[in-house]
């Protein structure tokens, strides 16, 4: 935080209706060797900042009505994602249906994305009707590619919420028609424990001492890849995949939305293939976070950046 980027205002990095907030920052160089004039920030970062500088000092009502400003006159924005996931930070313990009811407002109001992740944070929160809420998701957005968290959503429930896995397998097989190539649907395969399928399509290797001995026989990616991570949103953990073509030294970084490092692997010199990390958010607080990779081959000769977004819900 507090940086200077080499412009008055960083360029904006998008990921699927996000993207990576880098304020606040300097707009100025503080060596006094550039001689660009300071910019003003877009309208709706500088709105975000303010409600979670008035988190921070406890005034919750006044970032509630910030963050609702964001998502009803921004809603295209990645701003109101951000201001989505914040406003979950605004209510305190005593206002747990009050909080449901907005989100039911929110999800209710509009067909977009953005609806679509207020219903699915409203599962989360209203444990006792989450599979009803998963469920509305999925009927009004059965024909947007949101539909594919929801279904893993619905997935996770039947499998960890009330170890139902016999109604797990029927979601999971909702994936396979739909969406036979993600991450999700491969990672249901992986819960349920379908070696057989997972070895005949994709295969992640589980660990390196399984590559060595070729326990796993996994074909070997053909591109870099920063897989979307999963669950998300998530509490506390999550898992990040990513996939390497060649052998590479490997970086990966989670960021919160001030840009401040909260957690670094320094996975070394891995081999092509398939990897995971497991992210544990327990010491966090709920919020947007973001993860990102480098990686650089030992000839030096190809390179990989990616960053993606996640959302920590307690």
């Amino acid at each position: 935080m507090n940086n200077y980027w080499g412009a008055p205002t960083p360029i904006k990095t998008y990921i699927s209706n996000g993207a990576i907030v880098s304020y606040p920052y300097l707009t100025y160089d503080p060596t006094g060797l550039s001689k660009v004039a300071p910019l003003a920030e877009d309208a709706e970062l500088v709105l975000l900042k303010k409600a979670m500088n008035l988190i921070e000092q406890n005034d919750l009502l006044a970032a509630r009505e910030i963050c609702l400003d964001i998502i009803d006159n921004y809603s295209d924005s990645y701003a109101a994602f951000n201001a989505l996931s914040l406003l979950t930070r605004t209510f305190d313990l005593s206002e747990k249906e009050t909080t449901k009811l907005k989100f039911k407002t929110l999800f209710n109001k509009d067909k977009k994305k953005l609806n679509a992740v207020a219903g699915l944070i409203l599962a989360e929160l209203d444990k006792e009707n989450k599979l009803k809420n998963i469920d509305e998701v999925i009927s009004k957005h059965k024909d947007d590619a949101i539909i594919e968290d929801a279904l893993f959503a619905k997935f996770l429930y039947y499998y960890n919420d009330i170890q139902d896995k016999e109604n797990a397998r029927l979601v999971s097989n909702e994936l396979d028609k739909l969406f036979p190539n993600s991450v999700s649907n491969i990672d249901a395969h992986q819960h349920l424990g379908d070696k057989d399928y997972l070895q005949k399509e994709y295969s992640f290797a589980k660990t390196d001492q399984e590559q060595k001995q070729n326990i796993v026989a996994s074909p070997l990616p053909t591109e870099y890849n920063l897989f979307v991570n999963y669950p998300n949103p998530f509490n506390p953990v999550t898992v990040i995949k990513y996939a390497l073509p060649y052998a590479s030294n490997v970086n990966i970084t989670v960021y919160n939305t001030l840009g401040q490092i909260v957690k670094e692997y320094f996975e070394g010199t891995k081999e092509a293939g398939y990897y995971t990390v497991i992210f544990d958010g327990e010491n966090l607080s709920s919020g947007v976070y973001f993860y990102s990779i480098k990686t650089i081959t030992s000839n030096e000769k190809e390179n990989f950046n990616a960053t993606k977004k996640m959302s920590l819900i307690k």
